[in-house]
């Protein structure tokens, strides 16, 4: 696997998925094996974005964290979802977890959440993805 070219697709398949607002199927490869982005839906800020998922809901919600505190929270929304491209391919495996069907990734200070399952199938999608905010 080449990384340069799968990041490329990444980012291409991540511009798609917003401009379009619906999924790209075998997006890239990772380690993981190919990768699909889920447009998802936001969710609702008053409830903290619950039930919201993919690209969208990421989105959303690093926008409303940089925006109501952008001293902790540097990136945009956007920012956190391409550097979250470079995690999921060039990043490693830092956590599993068997019950939920996922694997955590970090590279640089970034996590991203891949689950391993969409509605029963088995599938590689993001679903969800942060920069850990260091305390003191």
């Amino acid at each position: 696997m080449n990384k340069k070219i799968e990041k490329r697709k990444a980012l291409k398949a991540l511009n798609k998925v917003i401009k379009r607002k619906s999924d790209v199927e075998e997006a890239f490869f990772c380690a993981l094996g190919s990768v699909c982005l889920k447009y998802g839906n936001p969710g609702i800020s008053e409830n903290g974005f619950k039930k919201g998922f993919g690209i969208s809901h990421i989105i959303a919600k690093r926008n409303y964290e940089h925006e109501n505190d952008p001293e902790q929270f540097k990136e945009t929304g956007l920012q956190v979802a391409r550097k979250l491209m470079d995690v999921i391919v060039n990043g490693n495996i830092s956590k599993t977890v068997p019950s939920k069907q996922c694997v955590h990734l970090q590279k640089d200070g970034f996590e991203a959440v891949i689950s391993q399952n969409w509605h029963g199938d088995k599938v590689n999608w993001l679903l969800t993805g942060w920069k850990e905010i260091k305390n003191g």
